[in-house]
């Protein structure tokens, strides 16, 4: 296999008018998908891609960290929520 061109991916990811993070999420969507991808397929998650940007860069975000950072971003959320103020009072 060979290691990402990051020129390569930056002008795909122009091409479709996407950051080369949203391309991952594209990518990453139609990876597994029990059909063959045509271009009607690719547009329709290239818009759903491009609709959800901010969203799509946070799921690219967390897609780059790694398996052990993932985990500690999840278990930082669930101490996040288990510390808040509300829970705190007991509301």
């Amino acid at each position: 296999m060979n290691a990402p061109d990051p020129d390569r991916i930056a002008a795909l990811a122009a091409r479709l008018q996407l950051t080369p993070r949203q391309l991952l999420v594209v990518a990453a969507r139609l990876v597994d998908a029990p059909v063959p991808l045509d271009r009607t397929r690719l547009d329709a998650e290239v818009a759903r891609v491009r609709a959800a940007a901010e969203s799509a860069e946070e799921a690219a975000d967390l897609a780059l960290l790694g398996y052990g950072a993932f985990a500690l971003d999840d278990i930082e959320r669930g101490l996040a929520l288990a510390w808040s103020p509300t829970q705190a009072r007991g509301l």
